[in-house]
């Protein structure tokens, strides 16, 4: 069945891409698995990966806007392929050969067979911890897509033979990857950036906070006298390194303390002893 994109967000059809981009954090964080375990919450949150997906890419937004969310479905047929096919030029020693060729078999059968474009979108957990995608090449035949960790948005993966029918050889797909934008964690280069929540009581007198990267719990000492807005680092905690996912990134973390509220009067009043005792 399909879905309207519009009503899963909460956003207007004239929404701006600020506004698609502030709806999708706020529910994305809302039903993220690893913070709501409830029983919907996983697809859900799929749901919501989706339609940020389309709508945040003006090209796939003005497709889905102008085909309808009745008859819009992101896989399957054009939509879910999402392919164009690119030219390759034959050898000129085969030219004799495949002009022949053509002429009793049709065009398509050149030397080599024109190659695909797709792209494919994955979740920065998937960029982080690697994983194996499909995409479809010649005939709608499925391909598997090994990416390993740490690929950044934009690398082109290619998968030889996977593209249109040749008379010598078969044409390649070229993979297009697309990260999605993660609620918590924001990516710079082999970095991740987010901010840690902690109590007052922990900025003051110091203590451990805990932080989930990508189901890996991690322990952060906090320093006594921690002020809200410091950076602090962490070597080593960030995104593998594509090249080698033996080595790892920083992570940087921005401290936001929460004041408590709705204080007792004895609580109240503790507080006030604390800020006499201080004068």
């Amino acid at each position: 069945m399909s879905k309207n994109y519009y009503d899963i967000l909460g956003i207007d059809k004239n929404a701006s891409v600020e506004d698609i981009k502030k709806s999708y954090r706020k529910l994305a964080k809302e039903y993220h698995p690893d913070k709501n375990k409830g029983e919907d919450a996983a697809s859900k949150f799929q749901e919501i990966q989706e339609a940020y997906e389309t709508l945040s890419d003006l090209d796939k937004k003005a497709k889905y806007d102008n085909k309808g969310s009745r008859s819009y479905d992101p896989h399957s047929g054009f939509w879910g392929k999402m392919w164009s096919e690119v030219n390759v030029e034959p050898d000129p020693v085969f030219n004799n050969y495949t002009d022949a060729f053509n002429r009793s078999y049709g065009s398509q059968w050149s030397q080599k067979g024109r190659s695909l474009t797709t792209n494919l979108s994955i979740t920065l957990d998937e960029a982080f911890n690697g994983t194996t995608k499909q995409v479809y090449g010649k005939d709608n035949v499925p391909v598997s897509v090994t990416i390993n960790p740490g690929i950044k948005d934009g690398y082109r993966l290619i998968v030889r033979g996977a593209g249109m029918r040749g008379a010598v050889e078969d044409g390649d797909l070229y993979v297009t990857i697309r990260i999605i934008e993660h609620p918590t964690f924001e990516r710079i280069d082999n970095d991740l950036h987010c901010v840690l929540e902690i109590d007052l009581y922990t900025a003051i007198l110091g203590g451990d906070a805990y932080l989930d990267i990508f189901g890996s719990i991690i322990k952060i000492a906090i320093p006594e006298s921690t002020q809200n807005g410091k950076v602090m680092r962490i070597q080593g905690k960030g995104m593998p390194v594509y090249t080698n996912s033996a080595k790892r990134g920083s992570l940087f973390f921005e401290i936001k303390v929460n004041v408590p509220t709705n204080l007792s009067v004895g609580e109240k009043d503790l507080f006030k002893m604390l800020r006499d005792f201080t004068r």
